[in-house]
């Protein structure tokens, strides 16, 4: 973004089953994801500092074939980014969920992580360490491709600590406009 505050939102539509990870049957859903960053241009706009509150999950449910019906807890970010040059950026965040889900304890997390846009417009590398309660460790890795025109195509590994497992994401984005403020 270039200007000082941007909002966004996003919709999403879930899907699930037994080969895709569901424990029983099938599942789906959709929710929504509402966000809100303050940016501060430093170094005369070629550095920033930026603030950032989100909500991931906003009336977020899942039906599943049984026929029951479950809400998903949000989870509410609160984060800090600094960038010192151009195409990289560093960043720290906390998050927790608003209840408990299913007698288990509410989950909170810290998180540090960095980026750096290895082909400018085009390309950008991510890494990042979570150290979630009661969970425990996760490492992830991405990578964010623009081909073009109002397309974002991402990829996420998350490797689990305690050999918990490793998760993949896939997804795309299309870019309608922007606002600047």
């Amino acid at each position: 973004p270039t200007g000082r505050v941007a909002a966004g939102a996003s919709f999403k539509l879930l899907r699930g089953g037994p080969r895709l990870g569901a424990p029983a049957g099938s599942v789906g859903g959709s929710g929504i994801d509402l966000g809100l960053m303050f940016r501060t241009p430093l170094k005369g706009g070629k550095s920033y500092f930026a603030t950032g509150f989100s909500v991931l999950g906003a009336a977020t449910s899942l039906r599943w074939s049984e026929g029951f019906e479950e809400k998903v807890p949000a989870h509410f970010d609160l984060g800090l980014a600094y960038s010192p040059w151009p195409y990289s950026v560093f960043c720290m965040d906390v998050s927790s969920s608003d209840k408990a889900r299913d007698g288990r304890p509410m989950e909170k997390s810290f998180r540090v992580g960095g980026e750096h846009k290895v082909w400018t417009g085009r390309l950008t590398l991510r890494m990042g360490y979570a150290r979630r309660l009661p969970a425990g460790d996760q490492l992830g890795f991405g990578l964010t491709f623009k081909p073009g025109g109002p397309w974002i195509i991402e990829y996420g590994l998350s490797v689990e600590g305690a050999g918990r497992g490793t998760g993949h994401r896939l997804s795309g984005t299309y870019v309608f406009d922007t606002l600047s403020f």
